[in-house]
């Protein structure tokens, strides 16, 4: 996909302890993030505080059907 639709880095930004999931495609809260093993890099001290994660596929499309 295009950068501007998906970001390709993969951040996703907190936001009042909330951050988008793109597995169960709706926000969720940074504990859940946190504990999910497709998260990479949390940042929650920043200016803009961030969570980068790195879905794979598969996982994506199993989840999506599980809910």
């Amino acid at each position: 996909m295009f950068p501007i639709i998906r970001p390709a880095s993969g951040y996703r930004f907190i936001d009042e302890g909330r951050v988008h999931c793109p597995t169960r495609r709706r926000d969720v809260e940074l504990d859940v993030c946190a504990g999910c093993a497709l998260a990479t890099e949390f940042q929650p001290d920043l200016e803009h505080p961030y969570v980068r994660c790195r879905p794979e596929p598969a996982i994506v499309g199993l989840v999506q059907w599980l809910l």
